[in-house]
């Protein structure tokens, strides 16, 4: 049940998980890690995430879930702000409230920006097979030093917790539902 929601979801918020897909894609060949060859990988489960193999080096693994989630991050966060600030706090309505012209082209383009804000926000986290991966990398192996145990609990259980608020298009839901509701409360 949980695929056929985390597909839809990904087919709904398709630009910023053809991103997410690019950018992963880009940092495997960076850093030298194959593709995976099964196609049981290459389900419609994974749409959005580059599927590769796993990776043994904890560093490696480390970089491949944080660079292509911050770089979705940072970018959805600006395009977000860049329509969510003008239609929530600054006010902007479809017409202008002095003269009553109608400005739709302003107020369009306001909403494009918050849909594909949020459409990057969406697909923010690494794949949850990365995340397990990296996961078992600093709990399951022994060579790892318990400091590090310590301070990577806290993101690895959050990892976890919003990579299945993600899948299950909770995410999306959210951050669509920011806008609508805020609007309303200042009427």
């Amino acid at each position: 049940m949980i695929s056929r929601i985390s597909v839809f979801f990904r087919a709904v918020t398709f630009i910023g998980a053809y991103i997410k897909f690019t950018l992963e894609k880009l940092f495997c060949k960076l850093f030298a890690i194959p593709p995976s060859n099964n196609l049981d990988n290459h389900s419609l489960v994974n749409f959005g995430h580059a599927v590769h193999y796993k990776i043994d080096h904890l560093p490696t693994q480390f970089m491949i879930c944080l660079f292509p989630s911050l770089i979705m991050t940072v970018s959805g966060l600006i395009v977000y702000a860049g329509g969510v600030v003008p239609l929530v706090y600054l006010g902007v309505k479809p017409s202008d409230a002095f003269s009553g012209a109608v400005s739709y082209p302003t107020y369009v383009i306001y909403i494009v920006l918050t849909v594909i804000g949020g459409m990057f926000l969406s697909n923010v986290l690494p794949s949850f097979t990365d995340i397990k991966t990296l996961y078992e990398l600093i709990y399951v192996a022994d060579e790892v030093h318990p400091v590090l145990k310590i301070f990577a609990f806290v993101p690895c259980m959050a990892a976890y917790v919003f990579s299945f608020l993600e899948r299950t298009g909770i995410t999306a839901l959210a951050l669509a539902a920011f806008p609508v509701v805020m609007i309303y409360l200042q009427r």
